[in-house]
């Protein structure tokens, strides 16, 4: 099994061969980042950045 590490811990992440696919989303158990395979190979990691919900959205719009 391939291992790749975290762009945002350096910890070690142990992959599934079925679970490498382009644009599939791993987990870091060590800190939490949600990360996307961006390239299969080598593989490559990148986190995702996670959307702002509506309401965060209109909470935004006031500092403008």
């Amino acid at each position: 099994m391939p291992e790749v590490i975290c762009p945002m811990c350096d910890n070690a992440i142990t992959l599934e061969e079925e679970n490498i696919s382009l644009y599939n989303h791993i987990y870091c158990d060590e800190c939490g980042a949600v990360l996307e395979i961006v390239q299969e190979n080598p593989i490559q990691l990148e986190l995702v950045e996670e959307e702002m919900d509506e309401e965060d959205e209109d909470d935004s719009e006031d500092f403008l």
